[in-house]
């Protein structure tokens, strides 16, 4: 299990087999933030990959619940 360092947030983010989830965690604020989405076969483009959506979504509940400290949009590369 891995934990990825997202400024001061702590995240997983895993991504496979039509499931993408992004976990959040905010432990000055005690905030907790979990998204899961689901793709069609639609959503797979030439390269068999989905877009990250459930990143997205975190990205935007973060900011939206930690305003002075949310989540590091610069960190969605190494996710």
């Amino acid at each position: 299990m891995g934990v990825v360092i997202n400024g001061h947030w702590l995240l997983q983010n895993p991504l496979f087999f039509g499931y993408a989830g992004t976990e959040g965690y905010l432990p000055s604020q005690k905030i907790a933030i979990a998204v899961a989405v689901t793709f069609e076969p639609e959503a797979f483009g030439a390269t068999g990959e989905p877009p990250n959506s459930a990143f997205d979504l975190f990205l935007d509940l973060g900011a939206a619940l930690a305003p002075d400290d949310p989540p590091l949009k610069s960190a969605a590369a190494a996710l």
